[in-house]
């Protein structure tokens, strides 16, 4: 049984006047804001940190798609040919060709040049086939530039076989010359 209050005894307040009529004290916002306050600084912190990271590992991975990026291309450069070739006319002219392969390595273009003289004389017998008039157009000068390219890729198959062209750069295994730009075309 409950004493009985005393009147000399003040009232209680708050917390203790809700336990003395036997009901359960109301709670305070202090754990809420204790959890508010937690959030935050979590959130806070977390921002802070990724931020961090962020810009500090941020290079790596610019570094690792630099060096994921396919090397830069080589080119061989061509000592000047000196061929005979005829006209239209059944006239004899003289054409200098002074150019330059490119390909996807400098590894290709150290390979090529193992077989160099294989790669001349072919585009020597490439050259022959065509007349002097035909190279006195820009579209006869491409149609070179094509025939070369493909005749310099087949000798460079059969001389260094499909294997090794792909691991100097080529998936195909059949085209390691990409182009052929001409330094000089003089036609005497």
């Amino acid at each position: 049984m409950a004493k009985a209050a005393k009147k000399d005894d003040p009232e209680p307040k708050g917390d203790a006047k809700a336990a003395a009529d036997g009901e359960e004290a109301p709670k305070k916002g202090g754990k809420l804001k204790l959890i508010i306050i937690a959030v935050a600084a979590l959130l806070v912190l977390g921002g802070s940190g990724g931020g961090a990271y962020f810009f500090l590992f941020a290079g790596d991975d610019s570094e690792q798609a630099k060096e994921a990026e396919p090397p830069a291309p080589a080119f061989v450069e061509i000592k000047p040919l000196v061929v005979t070739i005829r006209s239209v006319d059944g006239g004899q002219h003289y054409l200098q060709l002074g150019m330059s392969m490119k390909v996807p390595t400098a590894d290709a273009a150290t390979a090529i040049g193992s077989v160099m003289p294989e790669v001349l004389d072919a585009m020597r017998q490439t050259i022959l086939a065509y007349k002097s008039d035909e190279l006195e157009t820009s579209d006869g000068v491409n149609k070179l530039r094509g025939a070369l390219v493909g005749d310099v890729n087949g000798v460079l198959v059969r001389s260094l076989g499909t294997g090794k062209i792909k691991k100097l750069g080529d998936d195909s295994g059949k085209a390691l010359v990409s182009n052929i730009f001409f330094s000089s075309l003089v036609i005497e």
